[in-house]
């Protein structure tokens, strides 16, 4: 949750959610962290997009991260699709989640 007394995330916080893929049943993960400074502007201002997967050794792996995810990509596909839907929390400095405002 934001500080006490706070509408806001502090820079830095990191946020991860993870989804079964119903086509295959295999985890995905993804997350979004604030970056502050204005970055996507556009969007969830100062919110970037990623996903993680697991490398070869079982490490975590930024696949995409960015404004949203890259064409072609299991997340929507489109580059402002987490921005269309965290767009619906911006009172809620776009968190989606309840349980975290």
């Amino acid at each position: 949750k934001p500080p006490a007394g706070s509408t806001e995330f502090p820079v830095g916080t990191i946020i991860v959610k993870e989804l079964e893929d119903n086509a295959d049943g295999e985890l995905q993960v993804f997350g979004m962290v604030k970056r502050g400074g204005g970055y996507n502007s556009k969007g969830a201002t100062d919110w970037e997009w990623f996903e993680l997967v697991k490398s070869d050794d079982g490490s975590p792996l930024v696949k995409w991260r960015g404004v949203g995810p890259p064409s072609g990509e299991s997340y929507g596909g489109d580059p402002n699709g987490c921005n269309a839907c965290h767009g619906a929390a911006e009172a809620h400095d776009y968190v989606l989640s309840p349980a975290l405002w």
